[in-house]
């Protein structure tokens, strides 16, 4: 493919799922340049980066809410008593799911301490970045602060939660946080270093330690998510891109094993008012004036994307679900845009929706 062999990216993971079926899927180029190339293919499992939010914690928020154990209109400081008084404590759960709390996009929770003690009286010295509600900015913040909601709510871990209510009743055998080093092979390569983390918390004048020397591979990336052990309500889902394309079909009211129609409803449908900045509690909508990667998609498709490379739409009204995965800053960083890719990914993938397709995907 011209993109792997220009160097956009080293490879690729792709799956498409329409109408329930698994229709398509495949891998190109590599899952690892150093320290030795390796081919990626359907088996390749990718750090999922911010997939993580809509693929395990705002899915278990929907079903937490189901059985009634948890109300979107809840605020976050009623099951985590060191956010009480602080800006993230006054925000509801709806509030985190769309991003809608005025938190700060990132900051480096780690260099402050480690562990969900430390994250949290560190978040509670924030202050909301805007008072506007309708105001939404996309808040790695925000998931965590999810995550550790939904651990009070259930009493298990994040990990446990998506095992037992994910994982185990859709049968997925390589969707995981932490990934045991059996996995490692299997795994796509991210940055070197991660360097460009590290660049950001030297320009905030803090200290690196802790961060890795080589390629990151089988461990996560994200490195807020690293210092809660690589289990954290915004990152640090690992899957193949089959697997990925499943949980993301849980969210069509027709098709989903694990939640009610009215719930998928619910979670599709636009949460924001504001114009331009569209949100569902599952993720962002494709007419949001960000979400530059889906123009091809149906202006209420919903979907994210995360650092590593990774994106997951779904369309409700053709029932589609388009995952691609690539661990595109493997091995350095890399400024260019990606979104002219994933259209003409999306571009292609919308091909085989037609009746007289021939079911062959345009970029094998």
């Amino acid at each position: 493919m011209q993109a792997v062999e220009k160097g956009q990216f080293p490879g690729c993971a792709y799956a498409l799922r329409l109408r329930g079926e698994l229709v398509q899927s495949g891998g190109l180029g590599h899952a690892a340049l150093l320290p030795k190339r390796a081919p990626a293919g359907p088996h390749t499992i990718y750090d999922l980066a911010s997939l993580t939010k809509p693929l395990c914690t705002a899915l278990l928020c929907a079903l937490l809410r189901e059985r009634r154990e948890l109300g979107l209109k809840a605020r976050a400081a009623h099951f985590l008593p060191l956010l009480k008084g602080s800006a993230a404590g006054a925000a509801t759960i709806a509030q985190l799911l769309t991003h809608t709390a005025g938190l700060p996009s990132w900051i480096p929770l780690y260099a402050h301490g480690r562990g969900p003690i430390q994250y949290q009286r560190r978040l509670a010295t924030l202050q909301r970045e805007s008072r506007d509600p309708s105001v939404a900015r996309y808040s790695d913040l925000s998931y965590m602060v999810l995550g550790w909601v939904l651990e009070k709510v259930a009493g298990a871990t994040l990990d446990r939660l998506f095992e037992r209510l994910i994982a185990r009743p859709l049968g997925l055998k390589a969707t995981r946080f932490r990934p045991p080093p059996g996995w490692r092979q299997r795994c796509a390569a991210s940055e070197i270093g991660c360097r460009y983390e590290r660049r950001r918390v030297h320009e905030l004048g803090l200290s690196d330690r802790g961060f890795p020397r080589g390629a990151v591979r089988g461990v996560v990336h994200d490195r807020n998510a690293a210092g809660l052990g690589g289990v954290a309500g915004h990152a640090g889902l690992f899957a193949t891109a089959a697997e990925a394309a499943l949980i993301a079909e849980q969210y069509l009211p027709r098709r989903s094993r694990l939640l009610r129609p009215e719930t998928c409803r619910l979670f599709l449908r636009p949460w924001t008012r504001r114009a331009g900045q569209h949100w569902a509690l599952a993720g962002e909508l494709a007419s949001c004036d960000d979400a530059r990667q889906s123009p091809p998609l149906a202006p209420n498709a919903v979907g994210l994307v995360g650092f590593t490379g990774t994106s997951a739409w779904i369309e409700p009204m053709t029932e589609a679900v388009y995952v691609l995965l690539t661990n595109r800053h493997h091995p350095l960083y890399r400024t260019e845009s990606f979104h002219p890719f994933r259209r003409r990914f999306h571009r292609a993938a919308r091909l085989l929706q037609a009746p007289s397709s021939p079911r062959k995907f345009l970029f094998n």
